[in-house]
């Protein structure tokens, strides 16, 4: 593929399991290859005890592409903020691997691209 191509996704949003107690510490490594972009946010990976606003185990973590682009937005939740240690990484290339890996102690993270703390 050359250049950003439009990706369709459903509309619908199926959770395939459920933590009841989330950690708050704990590493998430993965490896991604972005092939286009989308209108909305794209949903990578998402750990939450569902519904709106703040509290323990909402979005611990999420991980998302943000409309209409290949950046990041990482959040890593708190009892206060659902969005805690939410950020915009640059825009990854299409079409070539990024290993990613997000560190979380308590409220305190780091992230790292290919191995370069951001």
């Amino acid at each position: 593929l050359k250049g950003p191509q439009q990706i369709t996704q459903p509309k619908e949003v199926e959770y395939s399991a459920k933590i009841a107690s989330p950690p708050t510490n704990y590493a998430l490594r993965f490896t991604i290859r972005p092939l286009g972009v989308v209108d909305g946010y794209t949903g990578i990976f998402l750990c939450t005890t569902a519904g709106a606003g703040a509290g323990y185990g909402k979005r611990v973590p999420g991980v998302w592409f943000s409309p209409n682009s290949t950046k990041l937005v990482l959040a890593i939740g708190s009892d206060f903020n659902a969005n805690q240690g939410q950020g915009l990484i640059d825009d990854f290339p299409l079409n070539k691997e990024q290993k990613v890996e997000l560190k979380v102690d308590g409220s305190t993270s780091t992230l790292s691209v290919n191995g370069v703390l951001k």
